[in-house]
């Protein structure tokens, strides 16, 4: 179950750039997300940091999709039970209907990669995004 110490650890190992009142106004508003993306996001931050130190602003869909899966591989390494609801979600849910009903509305680039690796996708995206964001 959740484990307020360990994330905090980890948190604050990510995202050293964060001071103590940020943290804990952080901790404070956990109600707002689920946990899992207190488990996922300090590797996005990480491979966000990375995108930006190469100097690009958004990054074309193949770096996003293996940036998408170095954070996949990376959160089922260190959280292996997120990896197992993964699979299990996987197994359960392959509905070839679903994929032909969207195929025929958006035209045939949807692509079905998984629950876990989509939600890593819409973080990704959203943290580059809001660090594009220009302030006037």
């Amino acid at each position: 179950m959740y484990n307020e110490e360990q994330n905090n650890q980890q948190w604050q190992q990510y995202n050293p750039q964060y001071g103590s009142r940020e943290l804990s106004d952080l901790i404070n508003n956990r109600v707002i997300y689920p946990e899992i993306f207190y488990k996922i996001q300090p590797f996005v931050m990480v491979c966000c940091d990375q995108i930006e130190a190469m100097g690009i602003d958004i990054p074309p869909q193949e770096i996003i999709d293996h940036m998408t899966e170095v954070i996949y591989n990376d959160v089922c390494r260190m959280h292996p039970d997120i990896a197992e609801y993964a699979r299990e979600y996987e197994k359960t849910n392959k509905n070839s209907e679903i994929v032909d009903v969207i195929n025929g509305i958006y035209g045939s680039n949807y692509r079905r990669r998984g629950l876990l690796r989509d939600l890593i996708g819409i973080l990704l995206i959203s943290e580059l995004f809001r660090r594009r964001r220009r302030y006037y």
